[in-house]
């Protein structure tokens, strides 16, 4: 183990990947050698949702040179309410002799879990609908699914918008939530009832501080945010807003209440850059047992210099080969 305890577990996408091969292979490769779980979506859901698509020949070309670089294996291509092409997809892989993570798509009947997961030759299953679909309906299918292959590992694609992630029968999920509270203005804070809050801020902002929720106040103010400073960068949308700083802390603590209770949670990246973010908040919740706003800002700005211009010393920080408790106040990091 590193430095600084568990690293978080990342997803990354196929999708985002293939316009940046370069930025990401190094990723992957320092990521292997630090011993980090990675896993590939293909981001099939992702380029449906913008009415890209993805071929399967470029998908099976772009694993066919890189397939050891994904310590937690790498997801298969599926096709949105096409279950037909979806197996297909898996056959053609499987050919190409690849061992793919298979995917039971939202309509795709149960009974074939079993022989899906055969045919790749793996023992993880990801179930779709985790980022649509109701959670109380998602819950009872990711039950019928593990009743139907009770030895796979189940992996719930989007499934992380309460507590049902650590109380059905999951072994991982993945969140690009994390991402994106200072563009809704959403200030997330976590507790094991509910999992990541999202507390809706800019008609609150308007009633002033008495407001906000009890358990918000109390989250701001351990990380140096009050009634005084809670308006500075509130609607600046980068990754130093204390908005995303906040929400960045709550899903670490997220990730790390999944990891209590058996599961993994990955962390899925939209670009390497994101990776600045979560070693800032990690950081100084390693070395100060907590985050506060105005020092992880810092942090994460010179993680930002750091990258542009020694991108090995910045892969030494992010993979934790630097000691992060004697490095935390030193501006050179």
């Amino acid at each position: 183990m590193k430095r600084g305890g568990e690293p978080p577990a990342i997803l990354v996408s196929y999708h985002y990947a293939k316009a940046s091969t370069d930025r990401w292979d190094a990723f992957f490769v320092e990521a292997k050698r630090a011993g980090w779980h990675v896993l590939l979506d293909s981001g099939a859901f992702s380029a449906w949702c913008s009415g890209k698509v993805i071929r399967l020949d470029e998908y099976v070309r772009y694993l066919d040179m890189r397939r050891d670089l994904f310590s937690a294996g790498y997801i298969q291509l599926d096709v949105v309410s096409d279950n037909d092409s979806t197996l297909r997809n898996l056959e053609a892989m499987v050919r190409a002799r690849l061992s793919p993570i298979p995917v039971l798509t939202q309509d795709m009947p149960i009974a074939r879990a079993a022989d899906m997961v055969a045919l790749a030759g793996n023992d993880t299953l990801c179930v779709a609908g985790g980022v649509t679909w109701p959670d109380r309906e998602m819950a009872a299918r990711y039950t019928l699914v593990n009743r139907a292959v009770p030895k796979v590992k189940l992996h719930g694609l989007g499934f992380t918008r309460n507590s049902l992630a650590w109380r059905v029968p999951l072994f991982s999920s993945d969140s690009s939530s994390w991402q994106v509270g200072g563009r809704y203005g959403q200030a997330t804070v976590f507790n094991r009832r509910e999992g990541c809050a999202h507390v809706q801020l800019p008609k609150l902002f308007k009633k002033g501080w008495a407001a906000l929720p009890r358990r918000l106040q109390r989250v701001m103010d351990e990380s140096c945010i009050g009634p005084r400073n809670w308006s500075d960068k509130l609607v600046h949308r980068t990754h130093a807003s204390w908005i995303n700083v906040m929400g960045t802390v709550a899903w670490l603590q997220y990730g790390d209440h999944m990891r209590s209770t058996g599961r993994r949670f990955y962390f899925a990246l939209v670009g390497p850059d994101k990776l600045t973010q979560l070693a800032a908040a990690q950081m100084h919740r390693t070395a100060s047992g907590g985050c506060k706003y105005p020092d992880c800002v810092v942090t994460y700005l010179r993680l930002r210099e750091l990258c542009r211009t020694d991108r090995t010393a910045f892969w030494r920080f992010v993979f934790r080969e630097v000691d992060w408790r004697t490095t935390c106040n030193d501006a050179s990091l």
